[in-house]
């Protein structure tokens, strides 16, 4: 009966040692797929905030010359609709002209953008991709700039989160 017992035991242990390496394989394997579906994610949100921040200058272009506060504002307003995320226009001097989830009253008290990041870095190269931190509140998002002169807006900015 001993050598039973003792075979058992061997295939036991080989058992738990293809168990072992079978969880261990599948932890490996998911931190992988995580990390690679992260990175795929980003690129495609990148891409799309680069689309939607060029399509809102091109739409801003396109139009009529606008030169009011309300007119900016309700252009931002329509393409937000049209592309499903907030929309801000930046005048040069870094006054927020038009503004998508603000009312004209709301806009007027904005603080000046002109020394947020994604201005900053819009304005220096042409464009800006990154994530966006709210002056207010603590959800950060991803957001797009680019640094085009169409109307009283010398730049458009689309976020999404």
């Amino acid at each position: 009966m001993t050598p039973l017992r003792s075979r058992a035991t061997f295939q036991t242990k080989f058992f738990f040692a293809a168990l072992s390496a079978a969880v261990i394989a599948l932890a490996v394997a998911v931190v992988l797929f995580s990390a690679t579906l992260r990175s795929q994610t980003d690129a495609r949100i990148e891409a799309t905030l680069t689309a939607e921040a060029r399509l809102a200058a091109d739409l801003l272009a396109r139009g009529v010359t606008l030169s009011t506060p309300q007119a900016l504002d309700a252009e931002a307003d329509q393409i937000s609709e049209l592309i499903g995320a907030r929309v801000t226009f930046v005048a040069a001097d870094g006054r927020v002209v038009g503004e998508s989830s603000e009312t004209l009253e709301g806009i007027a008290a904005m603080e000046n953008h002109a020394q947020r990041p994604e201005i900053v870095e819009a304005r220096a190269s042409g464009a800006f991709l990154g994530p966006h931190r709210p002056a207010r509140g603590s959800h950060r998002g991803r957001g797009a700039a680019l640094s085009e002169r169409r109307s009283d807006a010398a730049g458009a900015r689309v976020r999404r989160g």
